[in-house]
């Protein structure tokens, strides 16, 4: 029998994603879902492929507007009770990124799955997670440069608030197995 609130960190959100700017409802639906499965922290980040109407979107001009969907996300978790960090930049900050060990970014491919990674649980974990239209070359480059391991998740492609939902709930199970 498994204790699934310790397997949380006793209620305290683990999992920090840096997104490649999705388009504002998809970015509701991550607030709202990535709220209530353990999100820490959202950056959203512009990229080479985003499009750029996308950050000029009420959603990120204040912070009612996002407020909303973290609290119904929140509600819904029933052990989370901190309203998640989010962040809107220009571009990625890379510094930041070395403030947490484990890092992955989402890639469709011939690489690993979460199953064949070894992963400490009592450490933070930091998803990377493209726009829709993906990650350009010398962005990819950039994450291998910090530290960032390739991690496929899906044999399809995925809308970008899949990718979350699935990641996460993988981590999860794994997270469950080690136990």
């Amino acid at each position: 029998n498994i204790d699934i609130k310790s397997l949380r960190h006793e209620g305290k959100p683990w999992i920090s994603l840096l997104i490649g700017m999705p388009r504002p409802q998809m970015a509701k639906r991550i607030l709202e879902f990535g709220s209530a499965i353990g999100v820490s922290r959202f950056d959203f980040v512009y990229t080479s492929l985003t499009e750029k109407s996308y950050g000029a979107s009420k959603i990120y001009q204040n912070r009612d507007n996002y407020t909303k969907y973290m609290t119904r996300g929140i509600s819904q978790s029933g052990i989370y009770w901190d309203l998640p960090e989010i962040k809107v930049s220009k571009s990625i900050d890379w510094n930041n990124c070395h403030m947490i060990s484990q890092r992955f970014i989402l890639e469709k491919g011939d690489f690993p799955s979460f199953l064949e990674e070894d992963i400490c649980f009592q450490d933070p974990i930091l998803l990377a997670i493209g726009p829709e239209r993906g990650w350009t070359d010398k962005e990819r480059e950039k994450f291998k440069e910090y530290g960032f391991r390739n991690i496929n998740i899906s044999a399809s492609i995925l809308k970008v608030e899949n990718a979350v939902l699935a990641a996460i709930s993988q981590l999860e199970l794994k997270k469950i197995q080690k136990k």
